[in-house]
This record gives C-alpha cells, structure tokens and sequence, in this order.
C-alpha cells in the first residue's frame, strides 16, 4: 500500500480519536460552557476575521498557483491555511476573554491536552525522521510530514498564549 493510504488512514483515526475523546469530556462534564453576550460577540469578530484571513490565504496559493510558483503539496497548503485560520479565532478569542466560557474553572486540564498534543505530534515526527528517514520535502516541495511538525508549533504557540493569558489576569486581579 502507499505511502499516502497511510497517511490518510492515520488521519481518519485522529480524527475519531478526538470525536471519541470529545464526546467522553462531554458526558463527563456537569457544566455547560456557556458564554456571555460580550464573549459571544467577541467570538463572533473572531470568526468574522478567521474567515477572512483563511480567503485571503486561499487567494494567496491561487495566485502563487497561477504564478506556477510551487512551494507546498496542496493537501500541506490547505492544511496550513485552516491553522492560519484556527491561529488567528484562537488568538482573538483568547485575549478578548471569550475563549473559554465564564463557567469553566480550571485550565489545567486544558494545558495538559495541549502538552500531550504536541507530544504525539513530534514523537510522530520524530520516529519519521529517525526511523524511515522520511524528509518534509518531496522534490523541493514541503509534504505531508510537515503537518506533525505544524500541529506541534501551532499549539506550542496555542499553550504560549494562553500562559500568557494567565499570567494578565492574575496580574490584573492582584492589582484590584
């Protein structure tokens, strides 16, 4: 089988994984997580902005396709365009407080998610590299192993901000 069927393969078990691991956090959950109006609106910029940034992203590989300019497997172009997209939500909702509902009590839970993603995700790479000595290059272009690589920097970036997040608002509070 190629190398592409397990790729995809893998991709469809991560994707159950999380539905699974979703719908377990969900049943388990008493609370709701609920927003208030000035999160909702907020999240509603937010969404606003990540749409926009994701077309223009998209314009962008159509215009260095039309320039014939080849940077990045198509799969690894849109791949990166929805954690663009995904970067910039995240980063508006978090700093305008409406990315966590005011019913949520502790963070913890959510650092240790994000410290385990990037965990598999460069071990993921890791063994690629190491083992199969697979590159993140096929003939100058960058391929699908780079998505570990992506996945990893994208929600170390997510774990730094919202660290930084914390430590505003306990600075604020102490402050009060």
């Amino acid at each position: 089988m190629s190398d592409s069927f397990y790729y995809v393969l893998g991709f469809i078990a991560g994707l159950l994984l999380v539905f699974i691991v979703s719908f377990i956090a969900g049943k388990k959950r008493k609370t709701k997580c609920e927003f208030d109006e000035r999160q909702l609106i907020a999240r509603n910029s937010a969404y606003k902005t990540s749409f926009l940034t994701l077309v223009a992203y998209s314009s962008f590989c159509a215009l260095m396709d039309v320039a014939e300019i080849k940077w990045a497997q198509l799969n690894v172009q849109m791949f990166i365009g929805v954690f663009i997209s995904v970067g910039v939500f995240f980063t508006i909702c978090v700093f305008k407080d409406a990315y966590f509902g005011y019913s949520t009590k502790s963070m913890r839970s959510i650092i240790v998610l994000y410290i385990v993603v990037i965990a598999l995700n460069l071990f993921v790479f890791i063994m690629n590299v190491l083992t199969d000595e697979v590159s993140i290059f096929t003939d100058g272009l960058l391929n699908q192993n780079f998505t570990n690589v992506l996945i990893a920097g994208v929600f170390t970036i997510f774990l730094i901000m919202i660290i930084i997040k914390m430590i505003i608002n306990k600075r604020t509070v102490e402050e009060e």
